[in-house]
């Protein structure tokens, strides 16, 4: 975001993510079971888009809770793990929290004929802390979060006085080994905005790295000779001492002189943040304005979702000329923009609702008025807003009707298809109905977690006594 934004508000640019639920993965799939590429060879094609049917023009209309369930320390982020029903939370300073999750099945009575109990029980002890080695300073500090196809290693982005860092380290069993440390990628920062923040693993298993465009003063996303201003594509899980390798299909591997063969695409300002539709793995991108327009792009399978892309900054903003005399050769323009001002100032980018929570039965059916809706909101706004194509005019956005307003809604991380809403003061709530029939209680971390019996089938987690069968 630009000097005039509210610190953070942007801060959550995007760097590589996690999840990061963030962006978060998608929980049943590995890369073991994924197109597989390594530096050679060209991978195949992702299924296409998915077709699906208008959205409910009345998406707007249902009554939404956002109930707080616990607080954390300015939360920044979100990622699950293979294997394990638990969501893990990045803190700003540079900590990251487990809070336990399990959920137990009633059998057939209440929401659309199923009765949940749901129990979160956050850890007081952190994953891993950082705190000495991340910068706090303006939009800084520890950014993103995801986790190894095994959930063997966890993956950070964190930023340190002059650079983006995204560094692995070791599981042992539910925390992390801070000595482990094996740094993937570093890249220089010029200022302490726009700096990045997400990582994410794609459809296709690889780790996709989303970079601002290095502050206020830089016109960097135009350069493809540069890292900044972009999101990359690699893939860490390499074998030997390589810090990671490059995917043969990304778009620039082939030709040197027209970019960097990590670039999958660029012209970005300040994406905050990315996803991936868990339905037909279109990406969706939400980036930071400067001082006109905060904009959303959607990247689907006609735009190859986004290999090569030219997104327009800092020629364009939204879609609008700027005064920069730089030049974007075929910039794909967003689906939508609105303009920055009150109760606006830096697009909080969400994802496709995809979840089973906001749903009802009516006369035996089940409605699910949010599915296909793109949930997003702003740092600077109390409310949260849906993006859908309801009907052949094209997209709409609408203020959701939520039962309480927002305190600088910093990010939106998903979780097991839900979607959990994370604030500047620490507030983290997962989107429901109003009139919800799930029992959700928050234990203390002294109380006896009861197991979860609705998923028998769940992968056994890992750890750290498997080390020598990784897939590394």
């Amino acid at each position: 975001m630009g000097s005039s934004k509210l610190t953070l508000a942007g801060v959550i640019v995007t760097v590589g993510l996690a999840a990061g639920v963030s962006c978060s993965a998608e929980d049943t799939q590995t890369k073991d079971t994924l197109p597989e590429e390594v530096t050679i060879g060209s991978i195949e094609e992702i299924e296409p888009t998915v077709t699906t049917s208008p959205v409910d023009p009345e998406f707007a209309e249902t009554e939404l809770a956002a109930n707080v369930l616990f607080e954390l320390d300015f939360p920044t982020d979100l990622a699950v793990r293979t294997g394990d029903d638990s969501l893990w939370f990045t803190e700003r300073q540079g900590t990251v929290i487990q809070v336990r999750r399990s959920v137990v099945d009633f059998g057939s009575r209440g929401r659309n004929g199923i009765f949940e109990a749901e129990y979160f029980q956050p850890v007081s002890e952190p994953v891993i802390d950082l705190s000495r080695r991340v910068s706090q300073e303006l939009e800084n500090g520890l950014l993103g979060v995801e986790f190894s196809s095994n959930g063997n290693e966890i993956y950070l982005s964190y930023t340190t006085d002059d650079a983006l860092v995204v560094s692995e380290f070791k599981m042992v069993g539910d925390v992390a080994d801070p000595n482990s440390e094996r740094e993937i990628l570093r890249v220089d920062q010029p200022a302490n905005n726009h700096n990045g923040g997400q990582i994410q693993t794609g459809r296709d298993g690889f780790l996709y790295i989303a970079l601002g465009d290095g502050g206020d003063d830089a016109s960097t996303a135009q350069d493809t000779q540069t890292l900044l201003g972009s999101i990359l594509r690699i893939d860490p899980e390499t074998i030997g001492d390589q810090a990671y390798a490059i995917p043969a299909s990304n778009p620039f591997v082939s030709n040197s002189d027209a970019g960097l063969a990590e670039i999958w695409l660029y012209g970005v300002r300040n994406p905050w943040r990315f996803s991936f539709d868990s339905a037909n793995g279109d990406l969706w991108i939400a980036d930071v304005g400067d001082n006109s327009f905060e904009e959303i792009n959607l990247l689907d399978n006609a735009l190859s979702r986004g290999k090569g892309a030219n997104l327009g900054w800092d020629a364009y903003e939204g879609i609008e000329k700027t005064e920069s005399d730089t030049e974007a050769q075929d910039w794909i323009a967003p689906i939508f923009t609105y303009e920055t001002g009150e109760g606006n100032c830096s697009v909080v980018g969400g994802h496709i609702y995809r979840g089973e929570i906001i749903s009802r039965r009516i006369d035996g059916q089940v409605l699910k008025p949010l599915e296909g809706v793109y949930v997003y909101g702003d740092y600077c706004g109390a409310d949260l807003r849906g993006l859908a194509a309801v009907d052949e005019s094209g997209w709409q956005a609408q203020e959701l009707k939520l039962d309480r307003d927002l305190d600088q809604l910093v990010a939106i991380g998903t979780a097991h298809e839900e979607l959990y809403l994370m604030e500047a003061n620490g507030a983290v709530s997962r989107l429901d109905l109003v009139d919800s029939q799930v029992s959700v209680s928050v234990l203390g971390p002294n109380s006896i977690l009861p197991g979860t019996n609705t998923n028998a089938e769940i992968e056994v987690l890992p750890g750290d006594s498997l080390a020598t069968t990784t897939t590394r």
